[in-house]
């Protein structure tokens, strides 16, 4: 597109028929086309200086009551083993679709375009590979209004975007549980780097639907001006699969309610049936600046359960209202110089948790009232100041 050119889409659903196969949060299905769709392709464009305006609005007001009964719906036949084929949805019990969508394509490229108020989750990259989203500027609102969203594809490299978005502004995913295994494709293999994320929920976010697992990531260089949690990575028991190789460096968080939250206990609207466990392993997260964090490092695990372990956190800076770090429910947890100042004692903070080494923290009070240990296992925690 010519710079200064604009493109705005129809809100009509019925130019967006006949149903074209899809995935909605993590499970396959026959739905609306998105705005602009593409499947079983290789070498594919869009680039240019235009604006693509999704006119979302009135899908969001169309799909208020709609979505949840399609939810559910979508979820019982995923369950009842019903075949992706007759998954069928569309025209009244339809559910948003995606902005731009690419399904089992390769060799992609998205540059330099600005996209605006899609009806949900707005660059959704399904089943493909070989990805470059660079230079992108991504504008959302309402529910469900995610940037770019890497799902169950690999060697995805996102650079120097700029975000603003109502959900969380870069996600990866890898399916739903029982259709998420059933596919059994991981996310791995992505660099997201030099970007500015001015809002989000998440700045960059891993899960919930993570069943089909998400390696080697990195996450290096970005810029989050304000979100709820900078760097996220979510599941609960019943999703299953595996998060490993994570690496995130040299990230600043401005202003976030959690600047990094590693988390078992995250709150899906879509509860499980399932009693799976997901594991979280080997986290690397290195050189993170944050200026005004409620919580700077939080890691909430499972009681009983050995679901987040060999976690290594090293050269943290900055302020915070509460804890710099709370652990909760994980082993093998490693901290290096961190350096958070914060408002109210204590500094660190574990509970039940297992072979912990903090090193190089800053405190100015007796060590008694900068560290907090409660639960089993205090003899497996070593620090120094």
């Amino acid at each position: 597109m010519a710079d200064g050119a604009e493109l705005m889409f129809s809100s009509n659903r019925e130019n967006y028929l006949p149903q074209v196969i899809s995935r909605f949060q993590g499970m396959e299905y026959y739905n609306f086309s998105p705005l602009i769709y593409a499947r079983d392709c290789q070498n594919i464009a869009i680039s240019g200086k235009g604006r693509l305006i999704g006119n979302g609005q009135p899908w969001r007001d169309w799909s208020e009551i709609r979505s949840t009964i399609a939810r559910i719906k979508l979820l019982e036949m995923v369950n009842n083993n019903i075949d992706s084929s007759e998954r069928v949805f569309g025209e009244e019990d339809g559910l948003r679709p995606s902005f731009v969508q690419f399904v089992n394509c390769k060799n992609i490229l998205v540059k330099d375009i600005h996209l605006e108020d899609g009806p949900m989750w707005t660059i959704h990259m399904i089943y493909s590979k070989n990805i470059t989203i660079n230079g992108v500027n991504v504008k959302t609102t309402g529910i469900n209004g995610d940037g770019v969203v890497i799902d169950s594809s690999r060697n995805v490299l996102v650079e120097n975007c700029f975000l603003h978005t109502s959900d969380d502004s870069i996600s990866i995913k890898s399916g739903l549980e029982k259709d998420g295994w059933r596919v059994g494709k991981s996310a791995e293999r992505i660099i997201i780097k030099n970007c500015k994320i001015t809002e989000g929920h998440s700045g960059v976010a891993i899960g919930s639907e993570m069943s089909g697992g998400v390696s080697d990531v990195f996450i290096r260089n970005n810029r989050f001006v304000s979100v709820n949690e900078g760097i996220q990575i979510k599941s609960m028991i019943g999703r299953g699969g595996v998060v490993e190789n994570i690496w995130a460096k040299s990230n600043d968080i401005e202003k976030a309610k959690r600047s990094v939250l590693i988390t078992m206990d995250y709150d899906s609207r879509i509860s499980s049936n399932s009693e799976r466990l997901p594991v979280f392993r080997n986290i690397y997260i290195y050189d993170v600046y944050l200026k005004r964090s409620s919580n700077a490092l939080v890691i909430e695990g499972m009681p009983d359960k050995d679901l987040i372990h060999d976690v290594y956190i090293k050269n943290v800076n900055g302020s915070s209202i509460r804890a710099a770090v709370k652990v909760k429910h994980a082993r093998n947890i490693f901290l290096r110089n961190v350096n958070v100042s914060v408002k109210k004692l204590p500094v660190v903070d574990f509970l039940n948790s297992q072979n912990i080494d903090l090193r190089n923290f800053s405190c100015k009070k007796n060590i008694n009232e900068c560290v907090k240990i409660n639960g089993d296992h205090p003899e497996e925690i070593f620090f120094r100041k």
